[in-house]
């Protein structure tokens, strides 16, 4: 890793891919942002730098190789059991191969170093890391640990999360399919998360507490990338309370939806949700 890293920003003005007057928007909305954020998901988000071209900025940035078309290897069972799955997502990682106790790793952002150091340590391997896209590494993710392509479902897709699989979300569920959905449910919060990712929902729907990543946590996972930002998610919690509807949304939920459920209000909020989807995707 170079001793004195330029600045991301630096790198895409002076290779041409943005402007100084564009770096400096994105540096005044990064500034005005009320979470966490990076420059780099701003510039993203704003639409003037790709993936493909982060990714190669960021292999500058830390003087790593550039790796791309992760979807061609298949993993061996070794390779598998170095980190789950869930470590895989989180952290966007991907194993690569090992030659010569070296671990040749695949990572989206290179600052990750305590994973990194992690792995390193609990296999007493070396760690050579190769920066690549998070949608790259999502697809071979998907092959590799889930056996899934990441192929587009002709039907939109919900994903439901509750920790309490009763009759009551039976219903809902058969409820949204009948109206044309596919609806994916989910017991737990990182479960919900990688489901997020793999399952590309146009909607989430999630309880405000969930075991292991709870509503609101689930929700900043969510909104933290660029790849599922757009996501509309709803927040189901148990009877009417106004102060914690106005929280909600003031967190970013993009509705809200009071226990026990109404039918008719899930599919107009579940409606109006995946509208707001389909139009931050045709924008552009």
């Amino acid at each position: 890793m170079p001793k004195n890293k330029r600045k991301i920003g630096e790198i895409f003005v002076e290779n041409g891919t943005i402007t100084p007057k564009t770096l400096h928007r994105a540096l005044e909305r990064l500034n005005e942002a009320k979470k966490y954020s990076r420059l780099g998901y701003i510039l993203e988000d704003m639409g003037v730098v790709t993936g493909d071209e982060m990714a190669q900025a960021l292999a500058i940035q830390f003087g790593y190789k550039r790796v791309k078309n992760l979807v061609k290897y298949s993993l061996t069972p070794d390779l598998l059991n170095l980190f789950s799955v869930e470590i895989a997502f989180r952290y966007m990682l991907f194993p690569l191969k090992i030659k010569k106790n070296k671990l040749y790793i695949a990572i989206a952002d290179p600052t990750e170093t305590k994973i990194i150091s992690n792995i390193s340590t609990n296999h007493n391997l070396e760690i050579i890391p190769l920066v690549a896209t998070r949608s790259e590494i999502i697809a071979a993710i998907n092959k590799n640990y889930l056996g899934k392509d990441m192929l587009v479902s002709k039907r939109k897709t919900i994903l439901f999360a509750e920790d309490n699989s009763d009759t009551c979300r039976e219903d809902l569920v058969q409820l949204l399919s009948t109206h044309g959905y596919r609806v994916v449910t989910v017991n737990d919060g990182i479960e919900a998360f990688k489901l997020t990712l793999s399952e590309s929902p146009c909607v989430v729907i999630t309880c405000k507490d969930l075991p292991k990543l709870g509503g609101y946590m689930l929700l900043d996972a969510i909104k933290n990338l660029p790849e599922t930002k757009s996501i509309p998610v709803i927040m189901m919690s148990d009877g009417t309370n106004v102060e914690e509807e106005e929280i909600a949304y003031e967190h970013g939920f993009f509705d809200y939806l009071a226990k026990p459920i109404n039918p008719v209000s899930l599919v107009t909020k579940v409606k109006k949700a995946v509208h707001a989807f389909d139009e931050a995707h045709t924008k552009y």
